[in-house]
């Protein structure tokens, strides 16, 4: 769960800050889908997940920095900026719920969350593992 959030968050930075290498892979919305279908099936896991969060966040930086300095100089920042992106809403989000609604649904079995519903629980576990021992 930690490693989803962390890749959704920093992916979607990167690309906004446009040094994104290549293009961002659609189906990258799976994360937000992911995460809340965890959460509903093992609230518990989101303490563990909150507990290797930033060895994680540490690890990327390693590996991504170079890639995208924002993230290599201060990963917390970024990961928080990501976020309230998505809290804040608009246009983005409009085109987000679109790319679940055609990527993740026709993929889904079982129930069919709505996307304000993925919304919610991701950004609730992203705000949790944000706030669980910052560095």
């Amino acid at each position: 769960m930690a490693e989803k959030i962390i890749a959704y968050l920093r992916r979607t930075a990167q690309e906004q800050a446009q040094q994104y290498r290549g293009t961002l892979d659609p189906y990258i919305i799976r994360h937000l889908y992911d995460v809340t279908r965890i959460l509903a099936a093992a609230p518990e896991i989101l303490t563990k997940a909150g507990g290797i969060f930033w060895p994680i966040v540490e690890r990327d930086r390693i590996q991504f920095g170079r890639q995208f300095p924002a993230f290599g100089e201060n990963p917390a920042s970024v990961l928080q900026e990501s976020l309230a992106m998505m809290r804040r809403g608009g246009a983005a989000n409009g085109l987000l719920e679109r790319n679940y609604n055609e990527r993740v649904i026709p993929l889904v079995w079982s129930a069919r969350p709505l996307f304000s519903e993925i919304l919610a629980g991701f950004t609730q576990a992203a705000e949790h593992c944000l706030a669980f021992n910052v560095p």
